[in-house]
């Protein structure tokens, strides 16, 4: 369905924004994994994303995180992130991959780091490559899957095998083919939006209306 005035087309519907499936990815508030059913808590940075989002300190060595998601075979889902990596001790490989209980079951056709595209991958998903004593200033990075099967708990996972500590924000993983930004779950965007709105109600009891 498409919305015109005057001949011109103002909106249809691939217009509409894919929903972010990650819950609570402003400020990692969400649950989070390594592996199914392995919570995980979170160790958020006290600096901020591009996006003004908390960041959160990465050091786990192949510890993965994650949130479950269904997915079925031949869709295409978009993970991204931003990332800074401040002076790593050794050099190592940022990956990232689609899992589940049956595996792999994500064919990895397509990152991006910054304004570069790459559409030839490597088997093992690495997305950025690092060297000893190279910092990375943010940059906003992405990783396109196919669905190769069905499954009921797939895991886009973000993995570093070196340990150094990387800092990431604003995660998001959406049901497109391109993610040039992060935006919030509708569910936290309505929660934001009725904090905001109670906190407004507040002020207005104490100010007499």
């Amino acid at each position: 369905m498409s919305i015109y005035a005057n001949g011109v087309r103002l909106l249809d519907e691939t217009d509409k924004q894919p929903s972010n499936l990650l819950k609570g990815s402003s400020d990692f508030s969400g649950k989070w994994y390594k592996s199914d059913g392995d919570v995980i808590n979170v160790s958020l940075s006290s600096s901020k994303d591009p996006n003004s989002n908390l960041s959160s300190i990465y050091n786990w060595s192949w510890g993965g995180i994650c949130q479950p998601l269904a997915a079925y075979a031949d869709e295409i889902l978009t993970w991204g992130a931003y990332i800074k990596i401040d002076n790593p001790s050794g050099n190592g490989n940022l990956h990232v991959y689609a899992q589940s209980e049956k595996g792999n079951t994500g064919q990895l056709i397509k990152a991006t780091v910054g304004n570069t595209t790459y559409n030839s991958l490597s088997n093992d998903s690495t997305i950025i490559s690092y060297k000893a004593n190279k910092s990375l200033d943010w940059v906003w990075i992405t990783a396109t899957f196919k669905m190769t099967q069905n499954v009921n708990k797939m895991m886009i996972r973000i993995e570093n095998d070196a340990g150094a500590s990387i800092n990431i924000g604003s995660m998001i993983i959406t049901k497109s083919y391109d993610l040039p930004q992060w935006y919030p779950n509708p569910l936290d965007a309505n929660t934001n939006f009725l904090n905001l709105r109670a906190e407004i109600q507040a002020l207005k009891s104490k100010l007499g209306g």
